[in-house]
């Protein structure tokens, strides 16, 4: 959640603009887990994130949801 709350914060402060380099992560979770699952966690947590849901029980849920 913390770079969805940096970008979220980021776009009071102006216009945000995507740069034509690319940033390199790892695809481990996405491979474990696979992209349907894994996106449809990672939406859940951003919606119970902005019904404002404690970090928390956000931590929980996630927690539980990858482990299933």
């Amino acid at each position: 959640m913390e770079d969805y709350i940096f970008i979220r914060n980021l776009r009071k402060h102006g216009k945000i603009y995507i740069l034509d380099e690319a940033a390199l992560t790892s695809a481990r979770r996405w491979q474990n887990m696979g992209v349907i699952r894994t996106t449809l966690i990672n939406q859940l947590i951003v919606v119970g994130y902005n019904c404002g849901i404690k970090p928390a029980t956000l931590t929980c849920w996630y927690q539980r949801l990858k482990g299933i």
